[in-house]
């Protein structure tokens, strides 16, 4: 391990030995190329570390946005309109004119627009969640960065990208769905950068926010 890798596995050590056991794993994987399943077991350590991170950090648990609910609703406006057989062209580029000439428009009601919408706001709402907790994060042990929302905020869009990202690689499907490996240890080194910031943070307030902000635009 490399001086700021023990530096990470020992603080995580002195707080939750699952986290640390999650981290050892992942850097065991990243030194074996040939091991089975590679790529994913290293997402989910990730996955798990940005989670077990915030969690560490004390951020609130949001309610979760839930998009679910709406599309069933959305589903039954939409059949019971019978707007499955309405022909759309292939093409969803608004430019291209033959495309769009050769498919009437469709007039939708009212109440399923309103639902359109409410499906949007929903959305967006987990958006904003996600950018809240990981700015609660980036506070938790300095209140003063509460002033300094030009460095909070560009970071909480970072990280909550970056534990998007391994989300997406972090389960086994029938399909092998694998990253690049220069993407992979992109990402994870920004986790670890990030961990890193936030111990800085933990013991040298601001000066720490600042470094994961010059990190994060390197």
């Amino acid at each position: 391990m490399s001086p700021d890798q023990e530096k990470i596995a020992q603080w995580l050590a002195g707080r939750s030995a699952s986290l640390n056991e999650a981290y050892l794993s992942a850097l065991r994987c990243l030194a074996d190329p040939k091991a089975p399943g590679r790529a994913q077991m290293i997402c989910h350590a990730g996955r798990d570390l940005c989670t077990g991170l915030q969690d560490l950090q004390s951020v609130t648990r949001k309610e979760r946005a839930d998009t679910t609910f709406i599309l069933r609703e959305v589903d039954s406006v939409w059949r019971n309109e019978g707007l499955d057989a309405v022909g759309i062209a292939d093409s969803a580029d608004p430019d291209s004119g033959a495309e769009q000439t050769a498919s009437p428009e469709a007039t939708i009601p009212r109440y399923l627009l309103t639902l359109l919408q409410r499906l949007i706001e929903e959305h967006r709402r987990g958006d904003v969640n996600q950018e809240e907790q990981a700015a609660q994060m980036f506070r938790a042990n300095d209140p003063a960065s509460a002033n300094r929302p030009e460095a909070v905020q560009p970071l909480s869009r970072e990280w909550v990208s970056l534990r998007r990202w391994f989300i997406r690689y972090a389960h086994f499907n029938v399909q092998q769905n694998a990253p690049e490996e220069d993407e992979l240890l992109q990402n994870f080194a920004a986790l670890e950068n990030f961990i890193l910031g936030v111990i800085r943070t933990f013991y040298e307030g601001m000066e720490g926010l600042d470094e994961i902000l010059r990190e994060a635009n390197s």
